[in-house]
């Protein structure tokens, strides 16, 4: 991320939170929409123009050409912008996803004929912190509403306890032609 510097104090792009910050910005298309849902005070951001590799402030009137920066104090509250290992939640409370972990042949699931059972499996290798996607273990089990059997209001299954949701990055897809 660029850091601008305009009137002595340092300011980031709109943009690039959107971009480098996609929980916090959840569900903000623009950097002026992520001012107006985040409530960032006034006085915490600005407009500008570039004008020959050189950022000038100005009022903000023409969306196409005048960018919001926002004050460096902001950033520091934004978790995914921030490297303190810290917990990433969206307004909801869920938490972005672990990580993915590779299994070996011999840690996987398997079925009764001893053939090996792709799941996603995300977390540490630790109890308790080890998550299986359900939309996997439904497939290759043949559980075919596991997911509304767990989450079901009557269901014993508890939220946090027994099972728990993610927010996972989008995949990105490569095409050959």
């Amino acid at each position: 991320m660029e850091i601008i510097i305009v009137d002595n104090n340092n300011y980031i792009l709109g943009d690039d939170i959107i971009k480098y910050a996609p929980i916090y910005s959840k569900s903000c298309r623009s950097s002026r929409q992520l001012v107006r849902t985040k409530k960032i005070d006034v006085s915490k951001y600005s407009y500008v123009r570039r004008i020959k590799d050189k950022w000038i402030k100005c009022d903000g009137k023409s969306v196409k050409f005048d960018k919001i920066i926002i004050n460096e104090e902001i950033i520091k509250i934004i978790p995914e912008l921030n490297n303190l290992n810290q917990i990433i939640c969206d307004d909801n409370g869920v938490e972005k996803a672990p990580n993915i972990i590779n299994l070996n042949d011999d840690e996987k699931f398997r079925d009764n004929e001893n053939n090996i059972l792709e799941i996603e499996t995300r977390g540490e290798r630790e109890p308790n912190k080890i998550f299986f996607k359900v939309k996997d273990v439904a497939d290759k089990f043949n559980k075919e509403h596991l997911q509304n059997d767990i989450i079901h209001e009557k269901s014993l299954y508890k939220n946090n306890i027994d099972y728990k949701y993610f927010i996972c990055d989008k995949k990105k897809r490569y095409y050959r032609y």
